[in-house]
């Protein structure tokens, strides 16, 4: 069952500037443990922070919340599994609000994609609530 779903874009010579302007200081606020996956390839370093800024605001949306009652950039972290499959991890009133969004005797199921091309920057997240295996 589709619990929510959130889609959203990020101009990628938008977040460079940004990036530029505010550096550390972004990386710090805004992103968790995403930092060391974004630095990993320098040259895809800004599309990388773009695509997973995106992230976190389609999973806002996903949410039903956007960024509003504790849910922020730093409660929704983007991960990637070992085969590179990126999906999310949520924390705090995330996490909180993930779990009254999902039934009883179901659990949750996030599924994310990512994608660049040119000067945009795109995610969508879909969350999905299934049944105990």
């Amino acid at each position: 069952m589709i619990i929510g779903v959130g889609i959203d874009h990020c101009q990628i010579s938008r977040m460079a500037k940004t990036l530029t302007r505010y550096s550390r200081g972004m990386e710090r606020r805004y992103l968790t443990g995403e930092v060391a996956y974004c630095n990993r390839q320098p040259h895809r370093r800004i599309p990388r922070f773009a695509m997973h800024f995106a992230a976190k605001e389609a999973t806002a949306k996903a949410l039903g919340t956007g960024f509003r009652n504790g849910v922020s950039l730093s409660t929704i972290e983007v991960v990637h599994l070992p085969t590179g499959q990126p999906t999310i991890q949520l924390h705090g009133a995330a996490k909180d609000r993930l779990i009254q969004l999902i039934p009883t005797g179901m659990q949750a199921n996030i599924q994310l994609s990512l994608t660049d091309e040119a000067d945009l920057a795109s995610a969508i997240c879909v969350i999905e609530a299934t049944l105990f295996p």
